[in-house]
C-alpha cells in the first residue's frame, strides 16, 4: 500500500495511461520492424553479400552521424517537456533549427567534396549526409509527440516511416530496379514521410515557436549546450552499430554482409523493450523521486518476460530461418543469429534501465558505463572477426550486452536506493 501511494494518488490512471502508451508504441514498432526486416531481406537477396554489406555500412554510418548531430538533445528535450519545464517549447525550437542549419551545410559540403574527388553520382557514400538529415528529422520530429504522451499519433508516424520504405522497395524489387542507392533511398523516403506527419500533428505551441525560430538569424546559438553526458551516452549506443563497419574493415565485405544480413532480425525481439522504454520515459521524468520512478519502471517487467520464448525460438530455428529467407550464401549467418539471440536476452533489459537513468538525470554515470561497454564490443570485433568471421561479430555483441547489463543493474538499483547500504554510499548518484 505504501509503495502504491508513493507513486501518486492517480496511480491507477497512470498505470492505464502507461499501458495504453506501451501498446501503441509496441504496435507501431512491431509494424515498423516487420517492414524494415522485409526491406532488408529484399536488399540482401538482390544485392548479394558484398554490395549489401556496403549499403549497410553507409546506413550504419548515417545512424552514428545522426546520434552525433543529436548528441543528447532528444532525451534532454523529452525530459524537459515531460517534466513540465516552461522553457521546453522555446528550447526545442531553437535547438531544432540550429542543429539542422549545421546538418544541411555539412551534408552539402560532403556531397560536393565527394563528387569533386571523383566519386560517381551512383556511389552511396556521396549521399551519406542527406541520409543523416532524413533520419535526424524523423527522430527529432517525434519528440514532442512522445513527451506529451501522444503515443497514438507517434505510432502512426513510425508505421508510415517503415512501411513507406518497404512498399517502395517492393515496387523496385518487382521492377528489378533495386540497387544499393535505391535501397538507401527507400529508407530516406520513409523517414521524410514520418517527419512531415509528425510535424502536422505537433501541439500548436511547438509549431508557433519553431516558426519563430526559423526567422531567427542568430547563428551563434549552440544546439548542444548542456548535453555533454547525455550526448556521450547516446553516442556510445550509436557507435555500437559500427560493428558492421569495423568488421568490413578488418575482415572484408563478405563477413560484414553475412553479419548485417541477420543483425536486424533480432530487433523485433527488442521492440517490446524499446516500446516500453519510450512510453515509460515521461512517467519516469515526472516522478517525485528516484525510488518512485524505479517502482514505476518495475511495473513493466512482465512485458520483458514475455520476450523470452521468442529468444528461445529464434535460437532454436536459426539455421532454418536463414536458409528459408536468404539462402546458401549466408549459411554462416545462422550461427551469428544464435549469438545475437543470446545477447538480446540482456539487451531487452538494458534499454529500460538506460531510459530510467536518463529520465532521472543520472546521465553522468551513463556517459561512463555505456561507452565502456561499446568500446569492449568494438575491440572484440577487431579481435574475433579475423579469426571467426561473421560469427566473431555476433560473439562481440553477446559479450558487450551482458557486460552492460551487469553495470546497469548495479547502477540503477543503487540510484533507487536498494543497494545503498550494501555499497556503503549514503548519497545519491549524479
Amino acid at each position: 500500500m505504501a509503495l502504491n501511494g508513493a507513486a501518486g494518488g492517480d496511480g491507477p490512471t497512470k498505470a492505464v495511461g502507461l499501458l495504453r502508451g506501451t501498446v501503441f508504441t509496441v504496435t507501431s514498432l512491431a509494424f515498423g520492424q516487420i517492414a524494415t526486416a522485409g526491406l532488408y531481406v529484399l536488399g540482401a537477396r538482390i544485392l548479394g553479400p558484398g554490395p549489401y554489406g556496403q549499403s549497410m555500412s553507409v546506413l550504419a554510418s548515417a545512424s552514428v552521424l545522426t546520434a552525433i548531430s543529436s548528441f543528447g538533445t532528444s532525451p534532454l528535450l523529452s525530459r524537459q517537456i515531460a517534466s513540465g519545464d516552461p522553457q521546453s517549447e522555446f528550447d526545442y525550437s531553437w535547438r531544432l533549427i540550429a542543429r539542422f542549419r549545421v546538418l544541411i551545410l555539412a551534408s552539402l559540403a560532403w556531397s560536393v567534396i565527394s563528387l569533386a574527388a571523383g566519386a560517381p553520382l551512383t556511389e552511396p557514400w556521396v549521399y551519406l549526409g542527406w541520409i543523416t538529415v532524413a533520419q535526424s528529422a524523423a527522430a527529432i520530429a517525434i519528440v514532442p509527440l512522445m513527451a506529451n504522451k501522444l503515443q497514438g499519433v507517434a505510432a502512426v508516424s513510425v508505421i508510415v516511416d517503415k512501411t513507406a520504405g518497404f512498399l517502395l522497395g517492393s515496387l523496385l524489387y518487382l521492377g528489378k530496379g533495386l540497387s544499393p542507392l535505391t535501397f538507401l533511398a527507400c529508407i530516406c523516403l520513409g523517414a521524410i514521410a514520418s517527419s512531415v506527419l509528425s510535424l502536422l500533428n505537433w501541439p500548436i505551441q511547438f509549431r508557433s515557436f519553431v516558426q519563430a525560430a526559423i526567422r531567427q538569424t542568430d547563428w551563434k546559438r549552440n544546439p548542444w549546450r548542456g548535453t555533454l553526458h547525455l550526448g556521450l551516452a547516446g553516442l556510445a549506443v550509436a557507435f555500437s552499430s559500427l560493428d558492421v563497419v569495423v568488421a568490413n574493415t578488418v575482415a572484408g565485405a563478405i563477413p560484414a554482409g553475412q553479419y548485417a544480413a541477420v543483425s536486424r532480425w533480432v530487433q523485433p525481439m527488442s521492440l517490446v523493450s524499446n516500446g516500453y522504454s519510450q512510453a515509460v520515459f515521461p512517467h519516469l521524468a515526472e516522478a517525485s523521486d528516484d525510488r518512485v520512478a524505479f517502482i514505476r519502471l518495475r511495473q513493466g517487467v512482465w512485458w520483458l518476460v514475455a520476450l523470452l520464448p521468442a529468444i528461445v525460438i529464434v535460437f532454436w530455428l536459426a539455421p532454418e530461418l536463414v536458409d528459408l529467407l536468404i539462402g546458401a550464401p549466408y549459411k554462416a549467418s545462422a550461427i551469428v543469429l544464435r549469438w545475437l539471440a543470446l545477447g538480446m536476452a540482456a539487451a531487452i533489459v538494458n534499454q529500460p534501465l538506460f531510459s530510467y537513468l536518463q529520465a532521472r538525470k543520472h546521465e553522468r554515470l551513463c556517459s561512463k558505463i555505456v561507452p565502456l561497454a561499446t568500446l569492449l564490443q568494438l575491440l572484440l570485433v577487431v579481435v574475433l572477426t579475423p579469426r571467426n568471421g561473421a560469427v566473431g561479430v555476433g560473439q562481440a555483441f553477446f559479450i558487450g550486452q551482458w557486460f552492460l547489463f551487469a553495470m546497469l543493474v548495479v547502477v540503477a538499483t543503487h540510484a533507487a536506493g536498494f543497494l545503498r547500504f550494501r555499497l556503503g554510499v549514503s548519497g545519491g548518484l549524479s
